[in-house]
């Protein structure tokens, strides 16, 4: 885990760390980031900078990028990326998760 830039952009401002659930690891990630992380579609042109970061040695930052880029549509990035069954695993497990509508009681 980088603490000095954003593990997803690359941004020095404003740096926090965010978890990529399931699991307890973290990347560090800027506030730009962290304010559409959770609806990129919000602000998609900032996420072109996962065509780099898709690229990082750090598992924790391929899920998430892999996790953005699908809630994006990039399929053209996607087929060009390759992760281990187990981040793939990872990664689709926080896909499901998030997708899922609250219970109402």
């Amino acid at each position: 885990m980088s603490m000095n830039v954003c593990e997803l952009c690359g941004s020095e401002e404003r740096l926090t760390a965010y978890t990529v659930a399931p699991k307890d690891d973290t990347i560090t990630i800027c506030s730009t980031c962290a304010a559409s992380i959770d609806d990129p579609t919000s602000n998609e042109k900032h996420w072109n900078c996962l065509h780099d970061s898709m690229w990082s040695t750090e598992p924790a930052v391929q899920v998430m990028a892999f996790r953005l880029l699908t809630q994006l549509g990039a399929q053209d990035q996607l087929d060009m990326m390759y992760l281990e069954d187990d981040l793939k695993a990872w990664a689709e497990e926080g896909l499901a998760t998030e997708r899922q509508e609250p219970t109402r009681d």
